[in-house]
């Protein structure tokens, strides 16, 4: 038997070669493997502290100022020719014009350069992983899947992220210019947001109270059919302590959702106030008419017999 499998062997010496390489393989995938698995470990054992602003004020906010500057310097002067002259009138516009196009070019120089960054470390990244990358990965990996990468991602990067970002941060500072100028001209246009963050607040805590009130049911119910195994055991302390946790957890909820609803009965209120107020008022308002049209009928038959 023994001289048949030596023979085996010299016939086909590829078969042994075969193993120790898939040995060498497998071994150096564990290695691998321990080795993400330990780096993943000290990352999320890694706290971040706690970051505090500093410096003045960013110039994001002066970029914002000036926009919303030429536009209620324009409205202000125009109301009324006494207020300013032509000369400083337009001085003034230019001056903030001029300052918000140089925020203009800034915020389109540091675009670009965030941009060309950004590209340079995910190709250098890219490259350093593929080099230092096992022979598996590219056993396992095709290589139209790694140029497809290698092109299609860091053009993506190059071309369209950076201008997209930066017409998302001018719509963005638009939206808050005009929600600013709006709120000057028509407060109450602010209540319909926060109208509307309470609506979402009060739908997500009605999602909550179900989600907490279920487990205090189904471990009520499983704790009743079980008593006689939980006492055997001497386990009461267990499931007491379990229970008034879930009972906690939902009375947080719980708590939310009575102040929400004293939230809407006061606005009930003030609407009802306000609905009543409305009322009265155009009750007066034909009787106040009627005393101003008599007394500018006085006044005119008193001048006249003055002329």
């Amino acid at each position: 038997m023994a001289a048949h499998e030596e023979t085996i062997n010299q016939i086909n010496p590829w078969h042994e070669e075969n193993s120790i390489s898939c040995r060498r393989l497998q071994k150096n995938q564990i290695e691998v493997a321990e080795e993400n698995l330990q780096e993943s470990i000290s990352n999320w054992k890694r706290n971040k502290e706690e970051e505090a602003e500093t410096g003045r004020v960013k110039w994001s906010i002066l970029f914002q100022v000036m926009q919303m500057g030429s536009n209620y310097w324009i409205s202000w002067a125009a109301e009324q020719t006494g207020r300013v002259t032509k000369g400083m009138l337009m001085g003034t516009f230019v001056l903030l014009s001029g300052g918000s196009s140089i925020f203009i070019l800034g915020r389109t120089v540091l675009m670009a350069v965030v941009a060309i960054e950004t590209a340079q470390r995910l190709f250098h990244g890219m490259i350093t992983s593929v080099f230092r990358a096992p022979v598996s990965f590219f056993d396992t990996t095709p290589s139209s899947r790694i140029l497809s990468r290698s092109s299609t991602d860091q053009s993506t990067i190059d071309t369209n992220i950076p201008y997209r970002l930066a017409g998302l941060v001018f719509a963005l500072i638009q939206l808050l210019s005009m929600i600013m100028l709006m709120s000057q001209v028509a407060w109450q246009l602010i209540l319909v947001f926060l109208v509307a963050y309470y609506i979402t607040t009060a739908r997500e805590l009605a999602r909550m109270v179900g989600i907490r009130k279920a487990p205090i049911l189904h471990h009520f119910s499983e704790s009743i059919a079980g008593a006689a195994t939980i006492r055997c055991f001497n386990q009461e302390q267990i499931f007491m302590t379990k229970i008034k946790d879930l009972v906690d957890e939902y009375s947080r909820v719980a708590f939310l959702v009575i102040g929400s609803c004293r939230i809407r009965k006061v606005a009930k209120a003030e609407r009802t106030v306000a609905t009543v107020s409305s009322v009265f008022t155009s009750m007066q308002m034909p009787k106040v008419t009627t005393e101003t049209k008599d007394g500018e009928v006085q006044k005119r038959v008193a001048t006249a017999e003055r002329v």
